[in-house]
């Protein structure tokens, strides 16, 4: 079981739990065990986009897309979702994100190919790319940073650091 929480605006905290299995032909699969909001009546998520915050989310894994999405909904930010390598680089030339979290292990094409590609358009270079994985190996964030990408986050990612690392590059691309 793997639990993400976070804490919005006045304290009040979300967690998302799922649990993570290796199946035969599958490979791993990701199965939401419960989305449980604290004090629901209480949140009010924004309802219209911080300034810059159109963010693009690639994410092949459709429980992992949508649990991000929802944070994200709820701290504000307008969501683009890709679900593999071709339709990320479509949508950072089309949707004009102001930032790209970027899984690296899509269906059909390494997330560092994506990254380059992205950076190699000009209308797409400036976009800052946060790599996110649950790869754990030294040199994942050289990689990330040597593909073009700004940053890289681990899976499972840490609510405080995930938020953090948002804001601070959003607010450079603006």
């Amino acid at each position: 079981m793997t639990c993400f929480e976070f804490s919005a605006a006045g304290g009040i905290k979300y967690a998302f739990s799922w649990w993570v299995g290796v199946g035969r032909k599958e490979g791993c699969q990701v199965k939401p065990t419960g989305i449980f909001l604290l004090n629901r009546a209480l949140v009010q998520p924004q309802t219209t986009p911080r300034r810059g915050g159109r963010v693009l989310v690639v994410e092949d894994n459709e429980h992992l897309r949508s649990i991000i999405a929802s944070i994200l909904h709820v701290l504000g930010y307008s969501i683009i979702v890709a679900e593999n390598g071709a339709e990320a680089i479509e949508k950072a030339i089309s949707a004009k994100p102001d930032i790209i979290l970027l899984d690296l292990d899509l269906p059909d094409m390494a997330g560092h190919s994506v990254a380059r590609t992205i950076r190699k358009n000009r209308l797409s270079a400036h976009i800052p790319i946060i790599g996110c994985s649950a790869y754990s190996t030294g040199d994942e964030t050289d990689k990330a940073l040597r593909a073009g990408m700004v940053d890289y986050l681990q899976k499972p990612i840490s609510s405080e650091r995930f938020k953090e690392t948002l804001e601070r590059f959003i607010s450079r691309s603006n």
